[in-house]
């Protein structure tokens, strides 16, 4: 799956990242509405990762029987479930999932080595 080539380059990016934007801006701003509050770059990268951790559970629900390793990954933090899920399950780039997360390389590589472990972990305890 090799979604940043299929955009077509920085001005397909940019404008996928403004449809993006656009799209969260509008659905917290229904949600905002009666405070009047204004909506920021956190909140929009954090209702945008809640989707992808939604997308990731239930890929996880769909994809594995072993009721150990299913308990695991849902007790993975959401960005590393995230990164586990879309690295290893739909088999993205890492450099896609640090473009779609807005982190950078080395804390995808960090975060996804620690979710590893912790899988190994209970894997092997018994």
């Amino acid at each position: 799956m090799k979604i940043m080539k299929s955009f077509g380059g920085n001005d397909m990016k940019k404008s996928f990242d403004n449809f993006l934007r656009g799209l969260f801006e509008r659905s917290l701003t229904i949600d905002n509405q009666d405070t009047g509050e204004s909506i920021d770059d956190t909140q929009v990268i954090s209702e945008f990762r809640k989707i992808l951790d939604r997308m990731s559970i239930e890929l996880i629900h769909t994809t594995f029987d072993n009721e150990k390793l299913l308990e695991t990954m849902l007790s993975l933090s959401r960005i590393e479930r995230i990164i586990i899920v879309f690295n290893i399950i739909l088999g993205m780039e890492v450099s896609e999932i640090a473009y779609l997360l807005n982190i950078t390389l080395d804390s995808v590589y960090t975060q996804k080595c620690k979710a590893l472990k912790k899988l190994r972990h209970s894997m092997n305890a018994n």
